[in-house]
């Protein structure tokens, strides 16, 4: 096994021990004679700790609501995190944009920082997603998916999950534009009605 006491990616002078213990075709148990006469070599060589990038994600609130009826954008803060021995740029993403697109609802990512640099042994970036109503949404709850792709090949992709809950206009309890009441019955500040009834002869 080689290993290292430091994560830092540079070469590092490893003595290798390697022995015989057992010959095939022979049971666990070896003679004696040739117990006596197993091998063994010890060897220095070079050996490189790789790079690598390890990263989290969290969400600071994972449910938002859009209202039609405020009409107000909201947001949300995705954490991320490194704990490699190297920085990693990375690339944030919702993978489902489209369902977003449909109805609608505009959005975007903004880093808090100057790029997508995570830094390693720990550093951290913080992103804002930002999402812009429609008038014209229904009552409906969509999974958003985002995700968080570090540059490096051999690193795998983390995906946070966001709630994005929306609401449509409020009915009225009265639409007068779909009674067919002249403008001028309503306009003084509700409709009025004038019934006149005739005696019977």
């Amino acid at each position: 096994m080689i290993g290292s006491d430091s994560s830092d990616a540079t070469l590092r002078n490893v003595t290798i021990d390697a022995e015989v213990t057992s010959v095939q075709g022979v049971g666990e148990t070896l003679p004696d004679f040739l117990g006596a006469f197993l091998p063994s070599d010890s060897s220095n060589i070079m050996a490189q700790v790789a790079e690598f990038v390890e990263l989290s994600a969290s969400l600071q609130e994972d449910k938002l609501t859009l209202s039609s009826e405020l009409m107000q954008p909201m947001s949300a803060t995705l954490f991320v995190s490194n704990a490699g021995n190297v920085d990693d740029e990375v690339t944030v993403t919702i993978q489902n944009g489209a369902l977003l697109e449909e109805r609608n609802i505009g959005w975007n990512i903004t880093n808090s920082g100057q790029d997508g640099t995570v830094q390693a042994d720990g550093g951290s970036a913080t992103y804002t997603l930002r999402f812009n109503p429609n008038p014209e949404m229904m009552d409906e709850s969509i999974s958003v998916t985002i995700r968080i792709k570090s540059s490096f090949d051999n690193s795998q992709s983390k995906e946070v999950t966001l709630t994005l809950n929306t609401t449509a206009p409020e009915e009225s309890i009265l639409d007068l534009t779909e009674m067919n009441i002249p403008s001028w019955a309503y306009a003084a500040g509700g409709p009025s009605v004038c019934l006149y009834c005739s005696p019977l002869s």
